[in-house]
């Protein structure tokens, strides 16, 4: 007569099943974190471009933004006679970036930028994010994604969300 309870062959195969099922939410995980952080600072670097916009209209000074590939800075300038500014804000960045152009995008004291075409500023490898670039115009600043992922960095390239 067989008592109740499960064999250790059952048990094994449970403990397996189990174990690829972990396995598999792990992989999983990970590239969806990856895109997440990819995702977000995409996102921030927008807040803060479009935040040292109005900042450059709210206060009549002009901003400048100096991208790198591993952080951007973000200065103020008093006057027309200030040559170097002042900095306020740095910001490291965990997904490296590339840009078309230069890499300096500055706003006027209204707010323009005094830009004959639009800066596009791309993740470096973006693998399958929903926002993966921002574009600079000389009025607007817009979240975009790249129409080809493989493509250059170009406001062509990036449609807006």
């Amino acid at each position: 007569m067989r008592q109740g309870g499960f064999s250790l062959v059952e048990l094994v195969v449970i403990i397996g099943i189990i174990g690829i099922l972990i396995a598999i939410g792990t992989l999983d995980y990970g590239n969806w974190s990856r895109k997440y952080n990819a995702e977000a600072q995409m996102k921030t670097m927008y807040a803060d471009f479009a935040s040292a916009k109005l900042d450059a209209l709210h206060s009549k000074r002009q901003y400048q933004i100096t991208l790198g590939s591993s952080q951007y800075v973000i200065r103020n300038y008093s006057s027309a006679f200030d040559a170097t500014g002042t900095v306020t804000q740095t910001k490291t960045l965990k997904t490296p970036v590339t840009w078309s152009h230069d890499n300096i995008i500055t706003f006027d004291t209204r707010g323009f930028t005094p830009l004959s075409s639009a800066r596009t500023v791309c993740l470096a490898s973006s693998g399958a994010t929903i926002v993966d670039c921002v574009i600079v115009s000389q009025t607007r600043i817009d979240l975009g994604q790249k129409i080809n992922p493989g493509g250059e960095c170009a406001s062509a390239n990036c449609r807006p969300r």
